[in-house]
């Protein structure tokens, strides 16, 4: 899916549910767009992982730097969580259950441009799609939007 690919950077919003696998290992990734390596390399992912206690990540990469949002406590198993991150070109605010979980706003206007498509369930790594990192758990319900979305309308999803 590569339809982030052209005007991301202006603003998106990314809403599902997930549901944490008991077996999961390393990050698992829920979307992404970007590769897992220390230096900037565009894009994001949004993924949770055992190092971090199972908490709920979204990375971006901005020309300065990699930025990263966490929520609060980890993701515990067998129980469905409703996922928002949203992006407005300005400010970046990662939502768990309708709960705000962290934000932050930027002084530059510009992300790094993704390299990669954007892909569901897994790290896009090298331009396609790998079984490293890939999502374990569930997923449902899936939306994308093309414009970031305020409190309230991430509340009301």
């Amino acid at each position: 899916m590569n339809s982030l690919d052209a005007e991301w950077s202006h603003g998106f919003a990314v809403s599902m549910w997930i549901k944490r696998d008991e077996d999961d290992t390393s990050k698992q990734y829920i979307i992404s767009n970007n590769r897992d390596f220390s230096s900037p390399a565009g894009g994001f992912g949004v993924y949770y992982d055992k190092y971090n206690g199972y908490r709920l990540a979204c990375e971006f990469d901005l020309p300065t730097g990699r930025t990263t949002l966490r929520s609060d406590a980890g993701l515990a198993t067998g129980v469905w969580w409703h996922v928002v991150f949203t992006f407005d070109g300005s400010s970046a605010a990662l939502y768990l259950n309708g709960k705000l979980e962290d934000q932050t706003t930027f002084d530059e206007t510009t992300l790094v441009a993704p390299p990669l498509d954007t892909y569901v369930g897994v790290l896009g790594y090298g331009g396609h799609p790998s079984n490293w990192m890939s999502n374990s758990g569930k997923m449902d319900e899936l939306r994308i939007f093309s414009a970031g979305l305020s409190a309230d309308e991430a509340y009301s999803l």
